[in-house]
């Protein structure tokens, strides 16, 4: 009985490890092998301009520059979200954004008129 106990907990916590594993892999493909932050030029920065935008945050020109205004978007999405907002994008905040930018859009109700 312990043995089964003990096996069901180690698969449970082996599944949980590894579902955790991926969630930072599809983030880190956001942010590839770099971490975005002021400077930081390309097409990652556009999408992440992009994605910002169509999130409601203002983040100037969509023009692949990791600028202040850039970073400024960057650390008010961190603070609405629970993340340490230091206006750097890593692997948590890439994953954050990319989790909210596929999320389905809310089903609107029904109206009784």
């Amino acid at each position: 009985m312990f043995k089964k106990r003990v096996s069901r907990l180690l698969s449970i916590t082996m599944t949980i490890g590894l579902l955790l594993l991926l969630s930072l892999n599809q983030a880190q493909a956001y942010v590839g092998n770099q971490t975005l932050k002021i400077g930081v030029q390309g097409n990652t920065v556009s999408q992440l301009q992009k994605d910002l935008g169509y999130l409601g945050y203002k983040v100037g020109a969509i023009d692949g520059i990791y600028s202040w205004q850039t970073q400024q978007a960057v650390r008010q999405f961190q603070n609405n979200n629970g993340l340490t907002a230091d206006g750097i994008v890593g692997p948590l905040t890439a994953q954050s954004i990319n989790k909210q930018v596929t999320a389905p859009a809310p089903s609107r109700g029904s109206r009784s008129f």
